[in-house]
């Protein structure tokens, strides 16, 4: 059965309802009463006008002008008493998202299907590494995030401060943005800054998914979900709908399904702007970001961050932050396959563990997947016991700088793993066909050898 079209007066009742109970709902007395008393002085008024000038009471088209002026206006009170915000009436009959009937969408096409092309397999070449010295001195703090273009460009051309002061340059507008990076995301790029909307990227440190911050005036980018998926939520005292899920390819039925997991979108509208966060991630780092995360994080949204003060310990953007921060003389190599760069590292403070990854050409969406990836450890913080163990583990013996050392590989992947007087590292390396990047055990073993 079709649900009955809303009239003024359930719209009325309805939003009284939201602040006052039902029971208590009866507003006819009391607008009986006023307009009893505004028709009585309404008549006062009028004879006495009309005693001035021909003593004759008004007529009856007149009284009832009167009373249904008074009417309007009185309903127009009310409904402006009830209602917080002028525009949540029209808010609230508004889809963020564009509702879909159906769960399976037509095929897509061939071009829509089509795979990643795999690289062609070769041979990779080591040369020297070229990274920057580790010395004692300490790294300026960053004092803003938010700085004006001239003083953030000069800064650093491609760094967060400056992405942000040209894109609000570009749509006229100064975005909202997160306090701080959010937990296990880091920011990568800002999108699209044009046509009066903002999109910025926070990718998952380490890989594996992404995070958009999204803004603007005028209509909402295009997003569609069953009925069924869009729950209605309150940002403050924003309406918005949230959605979790996305239409995806089955590529056992080559059908687009809607896929009930893995995405997370909130949307809400503030005024005339909009504003979405949209998570694709699946891993147990990002899982703590729950519907009532996100709605927290969008109502901490400010204009200005507050100025960073310490070093971020699970992404260290270089061996000087790394070396402030580890309570060891940290090792690296002095060769890396070609291509390959200093991605970032992570330092572990409850294990005393650092971590240092490499990708091609410095690309961090490469890491976990194509990296070079070294965990070192001192000596103190391990136990002789422990299943990472160089003596406990399973593998071909071989010898690491006159330290024994054990080799073990897979069809996409090397490891070695010994100790040093003072640490136990262990070195792993992961290629993908997307690469097409191949080590031989004599180059990883080489570039082991070079860790110092």
């Amino acid at each position: 059965m079709k649900e009955p079209k809303p009239t003024p007066q359930s719209i009325l009742i309805h939003t009284a309802q939201e602040d006052i109970p039902e029971h208590e709902i009866d507003l006819w007395p009391g607008l009986h009463q006023t307009l009893v008393s505004s028709r009585i002085s309404t008549q006062q008024g009028n004879t006495s006008m009309f005693s001035r000038r021909t003593h004759k009471h008004p007529s009856p088209v007149q009284s009832r002008f009167v009373f249904g002026t008074a009417l309007v206006l009185i309903i127009f009170a009310v409904l402006f008493l009830l209602i917080p915000e002028k525009q949540a009436l029209a808010e609230a009959w508004k889809h963020l998202f564009k509702p879909l009937e159906a769960e399976q969408l037509p095929t897509p096409s061939l071009l829509d299907l089509a795979t990643p092309t795999f690289a062609p397999t070769f041979a990779a070449m080591l040369v020297p590494a070229h990274e920057e010295e580790v010395t004692d001195t300490p790294i300026p703090t960053p004092t803003s995030l938010f700085q004006s273009p001239i003083m953030a460009c000069g800064e650093d051309l491609y760094g967060y401060a400056c992405q942000i002061a040209k894109a609000e340059k570009q749509v006229g507008f100064d975005a909202k943005e997160f306090p701080a990076d959010p937990k296990a995301f880091v920011f990568r790029d800002v999108v699209k800054a044009s046509e009066g909307v903002i999109m910025i990227e926070y990718g998952v440190i380490g890989g594996g998914g992404y995070l958009y911050l999204n803004q603007g005036v005028g209509e909402l980018p295009y997003g569609s979900a069953p009925e069924s998926a869009i729950e209605p939520v309150m940002v403050g005292k924003y309406p918005g709908e949230y959605v979790i899920g996305m239409y995806a390819n089955d590529s056992q039925t080559n059908k687009t399904v809607w896929d009930p997991t893995s995405r997370f979108r909130l949307r809400w509208t503030e005024g005339d702007r909009w504003f979405e966060l949209d998570k694709v991630a699946a891993l147990p780092h990002t899982d703590y970001m729950t519907r009532e995360v996100m709605i927290q994080m969008a109502q901490n949204l400010v204009n200005q961050p507050e100025p960073v003060q310490e070093l971020r310990a699970d992404y260290l953007t270089s061996f000087e932050e790394a070396s402030q921060i580890a309570d060891f003389d940290i090792v690296r190599p002095t060769v890396l396959p070609e291509d390959f760069q200093f991605s970032y590292a992570s330092y572990d403070l409850n294990l005393g563990l650092l971590k240092i990854h490499y990708t091609p050409a410095g690309d961090p969406t490469q890491a976990g997947v194509t990296e070079i990836l070294i965990i070192e450890t001192p000596l103190e913080k391990i136990r002789s016991t422990s299943p990472d163990h160089p003596n406990t583990r399973e593998g071909e013996k071989v010898e690491v700088n006159g330290y024994p050392a054990v080799y073990l590989s897979g069809p996409d992947n090397h490891s070695v793993n010994w100790q040093t007087d003072q640490l136990q590292v262990l070195l792993m390396v992961s290629t993908t066909p997307l690469n097409g990047a191949r080590l031989t055990q004599e180059q990883v073993l080489e570039i082991a050898q070079s860790v110092r």
